[in-house]
């Protein structure tokens, strides 16, 4: 084991005593305390961390060759804000667990800052994702960076151009992924592992890592759940959705996004306590303003069971309900005055503050009655994918995801919701999404479009 390490937010040394073990397992005694001083090294901005990771390591070092000086790496592990600090290459490996801390968190300045600083910063950053960025530019040429991370910056549309800048001069070389959300004690949120290396010489396209899967027993520690497998990865920001292998697809498949007209998200009020209603809460709207909703939670296997709510929906259609308009509120009373009851909260949100939305419309915009149309059904969360045909009755709110068929498609909703249900199918669908807790997946449009789908039923398919 040869090269410089470093943990650039090494809290109390758990990982810079990995680094020392390993150390003390490579060299002599005797030259222990020379070749610590000389290769490992860490940053933290907890200056109370800083002093016990400095003890720990000493006392690691201590415990094979005798007492050292209480200055032993107070050069080494150092009180910085590793974010702030201009890049020295000088690393031959970079590991650890970088802070988890979203843009929710940070004051408006420290973002601008990051903005400014972070070719990769967009959108709903997280110090983690800089984190990635900075410690590869501290990494030598054929240098090793491995960070254990929320898994989310594998998928999320606001990591693209990490995942673009990372695939485009970057190596990566090994993703492990996790399928518990508990792993750590007081941290809600499923775990991978990158390695990703700076490499001598222009990066290979597309590339490749070795991708695997691991389950985690609470009692036992993880154990793979499949062999390590090379999976393409492209340099355009595409999300790098590396899925548990399945059972393989038959040659009569399509891509879903292919056989349908749209794939969509639910709708989305911004305030369901006065859009989404009761029937009792509903007895003074106008009726032509009001439509049954599917929640996530009352999608079954081929069934959709009624929520017994409904939702205002402040718009008129076209008689073929292929164009919406806001409604006005002087020709509607009943709806006006329920509305205004809710008023000032409305007012309140993001639609209205910052997009300059009307006080009254939905977060979401409706273009068409998407209610009355034939569509399938999804939760957006579950241990595993529940489709379901709706008929034109209800609106499925946010936790739901619908797919509209395509007018003349190979599939109708009937046969489309068949082929997704098909086990092999369901399967591979549940194996790409993200793990959200204990065992719960989220299926977002982007893995739904690209999940492939029998063109004949599993019946037709036996017969032939």
């Amino acid at each position: 084991m040869v090269g410089r390490w470093l943990d650039p937010a090494c809290g109390d040394g758990a990982f810079l005593l990995e680094f020392v073990r390993r150390l003390a397992d490579a060299v002599p005694a005797a030259e222990l305390p020379r070749t610590v001083e000389e290769r490992v090294f860490g940053f933290d901005l907890d200056i109370t961390a800083v002093d016990a990771a400095r003890v720990a390591v000493r006392e690691e070092v201590e415990r094979r060759c005798g007492a050292l000086s209480s200055a032993f790496l107070a050069g080494n592990i150092r009180v910085a804000d590793f974010l702030e600090l201009d890049p020295e290459p000088d690393y031959d490996v970079i590991a650890g667990n970088p802070p988890y801390v979203s843009a929710t968190q940070l004051t408006a300045a420290e973002k601008e800052r990051f903005l400014e600083r972070f070719a990769t910063a967009w959108g709903r950053l997280d110090l983690y994702t800089l984190f990635i960025e900075h410690g590869l530019r501290f990494l030598r040429a054929g240098g090793r960076l491995a960070y254990i991370t929320p898994d989310k910056w594998l998928g999320a549309a606001s990591n693209r151009r990490l995942r673009t800048h990372l695939a485009r001069n970057y190596v990566p070389r090994t993703i492990d992924r996790f399928e518990r959300h508990d792993l750590f004690p007081g941290v809600a949120t499923v775990p991978c592992v990158t390695m990703i290396e700076r490499p001598r010489s222009p990066v290979p396209t597309p590339a490749s890592p070795m991708v695997r899967w691991w389950s985690v027993d609470p009692g036992g520690g993880p154990q793979p759940v499949s062999d390590a497998r090379e999976v393409s990865i492209r340099s355009d920001g595409t999300p790098w959705l590396v899925a548990r292998p399945v059972p393989p697809v038959e040659a009569d498949h399509a891509p879903l996004g292919d056989l349908v007209e749209r794939i969509s998200v639910g709708v989305a009020t911004g305030l369901n306590s006065c859009f989404v209603l009761d029937a009792e809460g509903v007895r003074s709207i106008e009726p032509e303003l009001l439509r049954p909703v599917a929640r996530g939670r009352d999608i079954a296997v081929g069934q959709i069971r009624d929520a017994k709510r409904w939702m205002l929906v402040p718009y008129c259609f076209s008689d073929d309900g292929t164009a919406a308009e806001l409604i006005d509120l002087d020709e509607f009373p009943g709806a006006a005055a329920h509305l205004a009851r809710h008023q000032e909260a409305l007012k309140r949100r993001h639609c209205v503050r910052v997009w300059g939305k009307a006080w009254y419309d939905l977060h979401d915009p409706i273009t068409f009655d998407l209610a009355r149309r034939t569509k399938v059904l999804l939760p957006d969360l579950a241990q595993h994918p529940r489709f379901a045909v709706d008929n034109g009755r209800a609106l499925p709110l946010h936790s739901a995801y619908y797919v509209l068929p395509r007018p003349g498609g190979p599939l109708d909703a009937g046969a489309l919701a068949d082929a997704l249900n098909d086990p092999v199918v369901a399967e591979e669908l549940r194996t790409r999404a993200p793990t959200a807790k204990s065992g719960y997946r989220r299926f977002r449009a982007q893995i739904l479009r690209d999940i492939l789908v029998p063109l004949a039923s599993r019946s037709d398919r036996d017969a032939a």
